[in-house]
Order: C-alpha cells, then sequence, then structure tokens
C-alpha cells in the first residue's frame, strides 16, 4: 500500500497509509492529514487516486504545495 512521509527538519515526523478516497491536507480540524503550521492553509491541497497513481493538487494557497522540494 502507498504511503505518504511527513518530514520536518530532516526527520520523520509520521506516515500515513493511503487509501483509495481522496484527502485533503491541512492545518484545519475537518482535514484527513493535519499538519500544524503557520504556513499550511486550513484546507491546503487534496489528495487523490487516479489509474496513473496518486495526484497531489493544490488548493490555490498562496505557499503552494511542494513535493520533494519541487
Amino acid at each position: 500500500m502507498a504511503r505518504v512521509s511527513i518530514i520536518s527538519n530532516g526527520k520523520l515526523v509520521r506516515s500515513i497509509e493511503l487509501g483509495a478516497g481522496e484527502m485533503v491536507i491541512g492545518r484545519g480540524d475537518d482535514v484527513s492529514i493535519q499538519l500544524k503550521h503557520p504556513l499550511i492553509s486550513r484546507k491546503h491541497a487534496r489528495l487523490y487516486l487516479t489509474p496513473a497513481g496518486y495526484i497531489i493538487e493544490d488548493s490555490g494557497t498562496k505557499n503552494g504545495t511542494f513535493v520533494a522540494g519541487r
């Protein structure tokens, strides 16, 4: 099963197993993956599975969404 790893300052904070449904990432109380950080929006991005693999999509945030520094 696919996993997403949350890394902060070079250290693994947590690892989350991904399912087939959509997951919302943000600092709000009603999201699937909560990240308590001032640069993260309440509903920052969504992560979902397609036939080609997982896609992460920014929710139009001011700070953007990056994967592996890109």
